[in-house]
């Protein structure tokens, strides 16, 4: 997995929440996850992940597709993005 790809899978997850293509978005959103837990364990930025999964967990369990799909698109792949800036 490349951050890359990560990137460009949260978008797809993201959008295809929006679009209400829910069993898309949660397929995506599984392999993110599994995706995520293996950055966490590399990261020294771990604290900052939990809780935007702390948020996503919540979210998925409301059935609250659009929050999920802002925290992946929007919060997330910034993290991402400024932990990459950082290295």
């Amino acid at each position: 997995m490349t951050k890359a790809s990560l990137t460009k899978r949260l978008q797809q997850a993201a959008t295809a929440f929006r679009l209400g293509q829910e069993g898309r978005g949660n397929g995506l959103y599984r392999e993110i996850i599994d995706d995520i837990q293996q950055l966490i364990q590399t990261s020294p930025h771990q604290a900052e992940y939990l809780p935007l999964l702390s948020r996503l967990l919540q979210a998925q369990q409301r059935h609250d597709w659009l929050d999920i799909a802002d925290t992946l698109e929007y919060e997330i792949t910034a993290l991402i993005q400024h932990q990459e800036e950082c290295q």
